[in-house]
């Protein structure tokens, strides 16, 4: 059975993960909660102060960031508390808090099949389309 490596959010921030095609601007406190041990899927948490941005350039995996607190514009879409913004493998946007904004990003340091069959969307999925999606009876 895989390990899983869980770390305190009272450690010292650190900059946002260091990924290919991942930069940041502005003041984000980055902490890694799952990493590391040869795990599939890592997990940070980030406070973006306002202004704050993680651009995603062509990144060579897919990433998925929940908005946990707060309110970002994914390029000119906005998404707020309980969305989900999926940038597959190769897309290309810039997130950005238009307040105090808190994010959890869930990314795999491996490659996944379905990278090879992505094409480079961002989406934003609003948390009534998910649950419709996960629970249908709540449609």
């Amino acid at each position: 059975m895989a390990k899983i490596m869980l770390r305190s959010t009272r450690r010292p921030s650190r900059p946002v993960s260091r990924n290919a095609g991942l930069s940041a601007h502005g003041t984000i406190e980055a902490k890694p909660l799952i990493q590391g041990g040869g795990l599939a899927l890592f997990l940070w948490h980030y406070e973006l102060a306002p202004g704050a941005e993680i651009r995603f350039d062509r990144p060579d995996h897919s990433h998925l960031l929940y908005v946990w607190k707060g309110d970002v514009a994914v390029g000119n879409e906005p998404a707020g508390f309980d969305d989900a913004v999926i940038i597959e493998r190769h897309g290309e946007v810039v997130v950005k808090a238009t307040g105090p904004a808190k994010l959890l990003h869930f990314y795999s340091p491996v490659p996944s099949p379905k990278d090879a069959h992505s094409r480079g969307q961002v989406h934003v999925r609003r948390k009534k389309a998910l649950d419709r999606h996960v629970h249908p009876q709540t449609s």
